[in-house]
């Protein structure tokens, strides 16, 4: 199953060709000239999104992309593989010092 990659780079030529190698390669494509544009398309989904927290929303982006009804997968099938990928995993947050 191919994934959703996300490219960030502000050279619209570099973001074109390396979408097209990715798509070649299978890989549906996200494009975006800086970190906040990719960020305010995020917030479409999300009311706010903090920086530090990023790869933890894009993770869940791609997932949700990735496990979609277009690709035959389910709400039920979906939330068995969410369930499954949170096993043995525990989120923690340190206190600032």
């Amino acid at each position: 199953m191919p994934g959703l990659v996300h490219v960030v780079d502000d050279d619209a030529s570099f973001r074109t060709a390396i979408e097209r190698r990715l798509k070649n390669a299978g890989n549906d494509v996200a494009t975006y000239p800086s970190a906040q544009h990719q960020l305010d398309r995020l917030k479409g989904v999300y009311q706010h999104c903090a920086e530090k927290h990023l790869h933890r929303y894009l993770s869940e982006f791609d997932f949700r992309y990735s496990n979609r009804v277009a690709l035959g997968i389910g709400d039920g099938e979906r939330a068995d593989l969410a369930i499954k990928g949170a096993a043995g995993k525990r989120l923690t947050y340190r206190q600032p010092h």
